[in-house]
């Protein structure tokens, strides 16, 4: 009760001695324990850690170090920083608490014993926003004992490091937390594929069954019926037309439209309506007379209703003759039989843009358990507010994007881009391939009022995972690619 005395004797080193330690060993002695930095009076926290560029700074997962002591922070910043980490430091737990309301890191190194909040306050009030798995804890300190170790858990750390550790061992502990995070992210954006994959399966399946309805009904029109794409190939043949032309579907079906029709059906047109308007809203309908040529080589002129449809970014002319006698005279009752022809062909238009709309101008029905918007006055198409030009020139900036670093890394074209990814049609238009569709996506002026954004991310991604691209390319396409997926991930909030 009355306390203890020791004596001991401490060997004093001399300075001849003293210089004989070799650079070498001091670093050895840094290398494999907890050392201590040379400078006794370390900078400022804000001054005194800059992290080491990473070979490739787009994987660098940010760490928030929490000690009130700054040789430790030193410490540990000298050591993670080998390993590309970007560290960050926090002298106390207030300023942890605040950083994190700024960014959350990848993991959090947590000193136990600080001054006004301790380390395992601090851990219960980040378990209050954040979960063991999104933001892992590791616990610091020269405390062992059990009851420690239980303290530490209880309060939400996902693991203990007792001080002094070797380098290995933290090195360790961080990346069996950081690799189980990621696990767990990527199970999570699995599964959220899966549901995805359901929902485009029902949509798929329930277009499908309206496509084919619809075929069927156009099949057995009353009218002569042939569709033509922008190359003027043959899309849709039916059976009035079989009989008027006298070639069975098989026979036309992908073959060019002159085949049939001598003079183009597109110069026609523009001959005689001056110009096109490719983002029109509704279907453009024209009355004109067009020669056809039928499988006996006799050539007849025709009236007939051109009416321009759209489908996903692509126009198709539907082309509707009415099976007249070309020499019947009777004007009166040609016209009344055009007229009738009309409204049979408007209400084709109509179904046929109502399946359109299921996908290009109703996003939500892709989704069956998502509600249509309640206000009548909100646009059906995120692409035609007003406020979405922000949300366009970003489909623009990443499709330019993505092909540059496609054309200056495989010194490939986009012709090959969209063969390799399979994401975009390539036409054979007179000898010549071309990519009309992803053209269309280059410029603001020619993007479709109704773009398909997740293929321009299908194909940035697809750039992304197959190209060798430098850490430079690779952070801009990214950057341009996140812009994007904050903008929808923005208007789905809303």
């Amino acid at each position: 009760g009355i306390g203890s005395k020791f004596f001991f004797t401490i060997p004093l080193v001399k300075d001849a001695e003293l210089k004989s330690v070799t650079a070498e060993r001091v670093q050895k002695i840094h290398n494999d324990s907890y050392a201590l930095p040379e400078s006794p009076q370390p900078a400022p926290v804000a001054e005194h850690f800059a992290p080491e560029s990473p070979q490739n700074p787009d994987r660098v997962k940010t760490i928030l170090a929490v000690d009130d002591d700054l040789v430790n922070l030193q410490v540990l910043d000298n050591l993670l920083s080998l390993k590309h980490y970007r560290i960050v430091p926090a002298q106390d737990g207030f300023q942890a608490l605040a950083f994190l309301e700024q960014e959350a890191p990848d993991l959090i190194l947590l000193d136990v014993m600080m001054p006004r909040l301790s380390g395992y306050e601090v851990c219960r009030k980040i378990r209050e926003t954040h979960n063991l798995i999104d933001l892992p804890i590791i616990m610091l300190t020269a405390r062992n004992q059990q009851k420690d170790l239980l303290e530490g858990f209880a309060a939400g750390a996902n693991d203990y490091l007792i001080k002094p550790f070797h380098k290995e061992e933290l090195y360790a502990r961080v990346n069996a937390l950081l690799s189980a995070k990621e696990s767990m992210e990527r199970l999570k954006e699995n599964e959220e594929l899966k549901l995805e994959i359901q929902r485009r399966k029902l949509a798929e399946a329930e277009l499908l069954a309206s496509r084919q309805r619809l075929l069927k009904i156009l099949d057995t029109a009353e009218d002569a019926i042939v569709c033509l794409n922008e190359s003027e190939q043959i899309l849709f043949f039916n059976q009035r037309s079989v009989h008027l032309f006298g070639y069975a579907q098989e026979e036309l079906l992908g073959k060019q439209a002159e085949i049939i029709f001598p003079e183009s059906i597109q110069k026609i047109y523009l001959s005689e309506y001056n110009a096109l308007n490719p983002d029109a809203l509704t279907p453009t309908r024209h009355e004109i007379k067009t020669a056809l040529r039928r499988k006996d080589g006799t050539t007849v002129t025709y009236p007939a209703l051109v009416s321009i449809l759209r489908f996903e970014e692509e126009l198709v002319y539907a082309v509707i003759l009415h099976d007249l006698d070309p020499v019947q005279n009777d004007r009166a009752r040609l016209l009344h039989e055009l007229e009738k022809s009309k409204n049979r062909i408007e209400a084709l238009e109509n179904a046929l843009n109502s399946v359109n709309k299921l996908f290009s101008e109703k996003p939500w029905a892709l989704a069956p358990e998502s509600n249509p918007p309640a206000s009548k006055d909100k646009p059906e198409s995120w692409s035609h507010a007003e406020e979405d030009r922000g949300l366009r020139k970003a489909l623009v900036d990443l499709m330019t994007k993505t092909l540059h670093c496609w054309e200056i890394t495989t010194e490939e074209s986009k012709i090959e881009l969209a063969e390799k990814s399979k994401i975009w049609r390539v036409y054979l238009d007179r000898g010549t391939w071309q990519t009309r569709t992803l053209d269309k996506y280059l410029n603001l002026h020619t993007l479709p009022r109704n773009p398909r954004w997740r293929d321009v991310v299908r194909t940035a991604q697809y750039v992304l995972n197959h190209c060798p691209l430098k850490a430079q390319q690779y952070r801009e396409l990214e950057e341009v690619l996140a812009k994007l997926e904050e903008i929808m991930k923005h208007r789905k909030a809303e």
